[in-house]
């Protein structure tokens, strides 16, 4: 899965603010950081996990599979 090529902080940071639905400031919260750092961190997994799924697109043969996973998390 494409989540599992992610480091523990993004996986986390994604896990919390897209499945969890915490909001910013709570994340914030555990994590000791700000509401901005977050929403950095969450952009920063998003943009790699993309990467990740376009990867796995050329690798597999079930893209419109990983395009509505992308379009889920809003990417």
């Amino acid at each position: 899965m494409a989540m599992d090529q992610l480091s523990e902080d993004k996986r986390e940071v994604l896990l919390l603010s897209k499945y969890q639905e915490k909001k910013y400031s709570e994340i914030g919260e555990v994590l000791c950081c700000t509401e901005g750092a977050v929403k950095v961190k969450v952009f920063r997994a998003l943009q790699e996990l993309k990467v990740i799924y376009k990867m796995l697109c050329r690798c597999h043969t079930r893209p419109i599979m990983a395009t509505l996973i992308l379009l889920s998390l809003q990417i």
